[in-house]
């Protein structure tokens, strides 16, 4: 089966740059969803589907967040809530305060530099493991591990492994996916997922993702960006089902 993942990085009263969805757009984004009969799922549902037999609904959905920024739980939490869908939340654990929050000061863009965002702390990112929401591993300090890798191997092992030993330690539960900083991957990282024992690992490339003939270890996800000033609910609605394959991508405005 192939199904849509979105991946999501901050949605929040504003959209200062495209990777910040609004609430409002984001409201109308989920409630387009349940309207055209999708049902939320984690990675791991779908993992189960192709590897155990697992049964999916008739239209699976997958919502992922990277970054686990803190409007993750003060904004989009709730509304997926509001529409019964669940989601997967990728956090980089260095930047995961205990009580003080940490901020994003690894941007490349200057443009995002300009609007930088807080981190959960762990107490919420143990409340959302709690509530059924999906926690997976974003490295240490959101390295681009194929650079790494290349640079350092040991410390691109360590940006994964040591991520996944501290979630797992903080939930007292197993987590099984990764996704890739900057979206970047390669045969030598994929293996060192794979090494550190996770299920699958996530970039995101723009396309759908084949639970039964793709590689779990490049599992792509569709971008869900900000279309910037001036866009109409109605153009932002039909934009959003063309990225779902409900119309076709030309028709975007």
């Amino acid at each position: 089966m192939k199904a849509p993942i979105l991946a999501y990085h901050k949605v929040d009263t504003r959209s200062p740059t495209r990777f910040w969805v609004s609430a409002d757009f984001f409201d109308m984004q989920m409630a387009t969803l349940r309207e055209l009969g999708y049902e939320s799922v984690s990675l791991y549902d779908l993992w189960r589907s192709s590897h155990c037999d697992g049964i999916l609904p008739a239209k699976p959905v997958c919502i992922t967040f990277d970054d686990g920024y803190e409007n993750f739980a003060t904004r989009a939490f709730p509304v997926l809530g509001k529409h019964g869908f669940t989601a997967t939340v990728f956090i980089p654990t260095d930047f995961m305060g205990d009580d003080q929050r940490r901020w994003n000061d690894w941007d490349r863009s200057p443009e995002e530099r300009s609007f930088p965002a807080a981190h959960l702390v762990w107490r919420e990112v143990i409340e959302l493991h709690r509530s059924g929401i999906e926690i997976g591993a974003h490295t240490r300090t959101h390295r681009d591990l194929e650079s790494l890798s290349k640079t350092s191997p040991a410390d691109a092992e360590d940006e994964i492994t040591a991520c996944k030993r501290e979630i797992e330690a903080r939930l007292s539960a197993e987590i099984g996916f990764l996704s890739y900083p900057y979206r970047t991957s390669g045969p030598t990282v994929e293996n060192l997922a794979r090494k550190a024992g996770f299920l699958g690992a996530a970039t995101m490339n723009g396309g759908f993702f084949d639970t039964q003939h793709d590689d779990w270890y490049r599992i792509d996800r569709i971008p869900v960006l900000s279309r910037g000033p001036g866009i109409s609910p109605q153009e932002e609605r039909d934009a959003f089902m063309a990225l779902l394959g409900e119309l076709p991508r030309n028709t975007q405005p």
